[in-house]
């Protein structure tokens, strides 16, 4: 039998017992604790922790996508992958009021309106819905920026993730960008049957990517594709002190039929004098007037100047969130200012 501390990000401490051969998420859970996580199958890195002492060995569910080589020499794991063989020392990036205690966690499903559906390129749609209770009415949805949900395709037991775009308000409003894949379920349900006014199942909050909003250091936001969601809803939730930080927003697109979202960026960096905006084309376009060349080319040309080193946040497919850590590592950039959320397609 092992004991496992865990020290949580604001200060409080945490520790339960885990047999040989038990992982950690789930010896935790049998401790009536109930850490953040998702798919408990290496993949969503919600799990993420640092291990600042003692040692153990992963899991098969453990890749380069969810777990660089370079994270794990820093002494990051996933905890639903982590089988001990000592006592544990463990960092996690949340707070208490993130851990849930008790046998079981209950996920709601909450019934949401789809109240605005625009297909803003050929890949890409955009979702606005409203949280209703049992009688339709609205009410509120709370959650932190750089969360997602879960929303069921109707008429199936298949849910898919997307992360919100907007930031809580009280509104019970949650604007989500998809990726419209050929095949998907979910992408075909808005191709086809989606109609606003109808009514779809969801559950969440879930996930730890989000801002933070301790930290003096620059901010460096990359996105690819609908990766952009997530860094949208933690620019418009920046206030207080956390929105003086200057930030720079970085987003490209393969070219101009596929571009979307350019006046809602536009507007967010007009009301915000320290967000700056550097988006990219791969195949630029006359009156283009942007960079040409992917996030990776405009994110090396960003820290070839910076002077400090930020924090960045990465959000896209998997091989761009791979890419981008690459280019920060050999920039020097600790992996400790580097936060991810990996998109992986299932449409």
């Amino acid at each position: 039998m092992y004991t496992i501390r865990a020290t949580l990000e604001d200060g409080e401490d945490l520790a339960f017992d885990c047999r040989e051969g038990e992982d950690v998420l789930t010896a935790a859970l049998r401790g009536n604790i109930i850490l953040m996580s998702e798919c408990h199958k290496g993949i969503c890195t919600t799990c993420k922790a640092l291990c600042n002492e003692g040692d153990f060995e992963l899991g098969p569910g453990v890749n380069v996508y969810s777990l660089p080589p370079e994270d794990q020499e820093e002494g990051y794991t996933l905890l639903c992958q982590t089988y001990p063989t000592s006592d544990l020392e463990l960092e996690l990036p949340y707070g208490l009021d993130m851990v849930t205690f008790g046998s079981s966690k209950v996920e709601t499903i909450h019934d949401v309106a789809l109240i605005k559906l625009d297909h803003w390129t050929p890949n890409v749609a955009g979702l606005l819905l409203e949280a209703r209770d049992a009688v339709g009415r609205p009410i509120p949805f709370e959650f932190r920026p750089g969360q997602y949900v879960n929303i069921r395709v109707p008429g199936t037991d298949e849910w898919r993730s997307f992360s919100m775009a907007n930031s809580p308000d009280g509104s019970g409003h949650v604007e989500l960008m998809v990726r419209l894949l050929d095949d998907g379920l979910f992408s075909n349900y808005l191709r086809n049957h989606a109609r606003v006014g109808m009514m779809l199942e969801m559950k969440g909050p879930f996930g730890t990517f989000g801002l933070q909003e301790s930290s003096s250091r620059p901010r460096l936001f990359v996105a690819g594709s609908t990766g952009l969601a997530p860094m949208v809803s933690m620019l418009r939730g920046m206030q207080g002190d956390a929105g003086m930080v200057p930030s720079k927003l970085v987003f490209g697109m393969r070219n101009k039929e596929y571009f979307f979202y350019a006046s809602e960026l536009a507007a967010l960096s007009a009301r915000n004098w320290h967000v700056e905006l550097e988006l990219a084309l791969e195949e630029g376009h006359d009156g283009w007037t942007g960079r040409v060349g992917n996030v990776a080319d405009a994110l090396e040309n960003i820290l070839e100047s910076n002077t400090q080193s930020p924090d960045v946040y990465i959000c896209g497919p998997a091989a761009m969130v791979q890419r981008i850590e690459e280019i920060c590592h050999g920039r020097g950039i600790p992996s400790g200012q580097i936060y991810t959320e990996k998109f992986l397609a299932s449409g």
